[in-house]
């Protein structure tokens, strides 16, 4: 089986937080699809890597939303073919059906920030949840950024949203904060409105940079709870 194409970068000058995108972003584009199993475009940008762990942006194209009740209670749900959350109305979030970047699928997800909406103006966002009712290993946030789209029918109804932040860390014993990691996943708009998020011009290191971080943050992972299960 042939190996797919590598995608080509090029290095942003000046601002380094500007991200890292290719130029030619329709042939990395296919590049992404081929190397990583995306089901549709999308498009991955490097925003910075440290101790803490690497931060990229993923674009997806046509998310789609959906206002539901459960139970009696309202959740809204953000839908594709690569990546399923599940937000309800309390504040807390679900992850259902991960995208391609390393995060357990039964891992959770917390709304850790939601844009004010002009017409509920008491809609604050919930607080992070304390250390202690954290069960899982790798608790995710999420946050719904400034510059979200937040229409509403009660609070929810169909809508776009610009850009989700997840950010995944792990609990050593409970107390001290070892952060693995942000995701941030940006969305463009419909083509449909005649508007739509521009790729920045940037360059990266090797996309191999991308897939060992990845690879590297579910291996520590894992560990982490091998050693949680081994001490219990």
């Amino acid at each position: 089986m042939a190996t797919p194409p590598r995608p080509v970068f090029h290095k942003a000058s000046g601002n380094s937080s500007a991200g890292i995108v290719p130029a030619d972003w329709r042939v990395w584009l296919l590049g992404l699809l081929l190397c990583t199993g995306l089901s549709r475009a999308a498009t991955v940008r490097i925003l910075s890597q440290d101790e803490d762990g690497l931060r990229f942006r993923v674009e997806l194209d046509d998310l789609s939303v959906r206002r539901d009740t459960v139970e009696g209670r309202e959740q809204l749900q953000l839908a594709s073919r690569d990546a399923l959350f599940l937000v309800e109305s309390n504040g807390s979030a679900r992850l259902i059906q991960p995208i391609e970047l390393g995060i357990p699928a039964d891992a959770r997800v917390y709304l850790r920030e939601l844009t004010r909406d002009l017409e509920h103006p008491d809609l604050a966002p919930p607080p992070l949840p304390e250390k202690d009712m954290l069960s899982e290993p790798m608790p995710v946030s999420v946050s719904l950024v400034p510059g979200a789209q937040l229409a509403n029918e009660g609070w929810m109804r169909q809508q776009r949203i610009q850009r989700l932040v997840l950010t995944l860390a792990t609990w050593d014993d409970g107390w001290s904060l070892m952060r693995a990691g942000e995701y941030e996943l940006a969305f463009r708009r419909s083509p449909s409105s005649g508007e739509s998020l521009q790729p920045a011009r940037a360059e990266s290191p090797d996309f191999d940079q991308l897939l060992d971080a990845r690879l590297l943050n579910a291996a520590q992972a894992r560990a982490w709870q091998r050693a949680r299960v081994a001490d219990s």
